[in-house]
């Protein structure tokens, strides 16, 4: 074991490699709690494109 940690203490491109792989597959498993929202499903076309009102504070998207 001393010697992966030797040699990911002096190739820190592999450790950060890891890491950023490593942080996407958990992105990938928890996708659907990160974004709970299907943006099909919940698209409303009769508020597309509206000014800022109160009900959203700044307008809407197409």
């Amino acid at each position: 074991m001393s010697t992966l940690r030797k040699i990911l203490k002096t190739r820190t491109n592999i450790l950060m490699g890891g890491a950023i792989v490593g942080l996407m597959s958990l992105t990938a498993v928890f996708a659907a709690w990160l974004a709970p929202y299907d943006p099909v499903d919940d698209a409303n076309l009769m508020y597309a494109l509206e000014a800022p009102s109160r009900q959203f504070l700044f307008g809407t998207d197409s």
